[in-house]
């Protein structure tokens, strides 16, 4: 009979009893066979399965080695044969796959007698069924930051019997108490995990652990290694404006005490919407000691790139901060808010 436990060295124990069989005469090369089949094992997990084979014939079964077929798998024996009217000891120390991509598969083991290395004389025969699934898309998810509202998503795949209501996230100390963490049902068989940076980690720059997704009562697990990342959601190039003195765009004298920067402003391409729309900047301002500054800017056809000026008196600039704020709404409804430094020539 079956039964299921977690050993020391974390692989959870099955115990079977079976007889070592008989193949029909025909099979002259092959004598003996046990055709064995588990309970559902579970997937991605190590399992150490105690195989109680009794021998019911007259004769004893000697064997000089065992060698099975797939490499998921290891066996080793109580001793070298089944004799007659006894029982030994098999255990196959079986890793199942990551992922279930089907619903089982077959572990055979022959074994070879001291006088026919190359013709098993009999073979155990191992039918895995696989039940649960739960996969994340990569081993390692990278995600860039851009306010500190925004929350990330990590899609997962699972199955039956794993429920999406016994799944539990497991956070790396790097992450645990820097981020929020929720779990919602997408579609039959998806689910999406949302991490959100918590208020005391506003001004982070990286955060770097690793997360796993667990099913506490079938023992499934899947993880992987997470970075986030905190970029500007909003570009100003050059990073530091330089305000020259005005040249003349025509005839006629320019105002000696009028000073002008160019610069790039766009939405980093990163940022989009909760439907991965990409968002694009819509009205821009810019300030400095919270005086609004003149900008004669114009947006680059619809790629939310704004090209443009800036027009100052020096006396504006001159005393005070070296610190331009801009201000950025974009087709979305969003605010965005970045910080430029700028230099003054005399």
């Amino acid at each position: 009979m079956p039964n299921g436990q977690t050993t020391k060295h974390e692989r959870k124990e099955v115990l079977i009893e079976a007889e070592l069989g008989r193949y029909p005469p025909a099979f002259v090369n092959r004598l003996y066979t046990a055709h064995i089949d588990l309970p559902p094992l579970n997937v991605n997990s190590k399992y150490r399965i105690v195989l109680d084979l009794m021998n019911p014939h007259e004769e004893d079964v000697v064997f000089e080695k065992a060698v099975p077929n797939c490499g998921c798998s290891s066996v080793s024996f109580e001793r070298k044969g089944f004799l007659a009217g006894t029982s030994t000891k098999v255990i196959v120390l079986l890793d199942t796959p990551k992922a279930r991509y089907s619903d089982g598969f077959q572990v055979q083991i022959p074994f070879y007698s001291y006088y026919s290395a190359q013709q098993p004389v009999g073979e155990i025969l191992l039918n895995v069924a696989l039940q649960g699934n739960l996969a994340l898309p990569n081993k390692k998810l990278v995600f860039e930051i851009f306010s500190h509202d925004q929350a990330v998503t990590v899609p997962f795949r699972y199955s039956a019997p794993v429920a999406i209501n016994q799944i539990e996230v497991a956070l790396s100390e790097g992450l645990e108490n820097a981020v929020e963490t929720e779990i919602i049902e997408a579609d039959k068989g998806v689910g999406q995990l949302r991490l959100r940076v918590v208020d005391e980690n506003e001004d982070f720059e990286r955060l770097v652990g690793s997360l796993v997704l667990r099913d506490q009562q079938l023992e499934i697990e899947a993880g992987c290694a997470i970075l986030l990342i905190q970029r500007p959601p909003v570009v100003v190039s050059p990073s530091e404006l330089r305000f020259r003195k005005a040249i003349p765009k025509g005839e006629g004298e320019v105002d000696q005490n009028l000073r002008t920067a160019s610069f790039l402003l766009r939405i980093n391409k990163s940022v989009s919407t909760e439907n991965n729309r990409i968002v694009v900047a819509d009205l821009i301002r810019c300030f400095h000691d919270g005086r609004r500054l003149s900008l004669n800017s114009k947006r680059l056809g619809n790629s939310g790139v704004f090209r443009g000026e800036i027009s100052v008196q020096q006396h504006v600039l001159k005393g005070g901060s070296e610190v331009l704020e801009w201000e950025v709404f974009t087709d979305d409804g969003r605010r965005y808010s970045v910080e430029t430094f700028f230099t003054l020539e005399d």
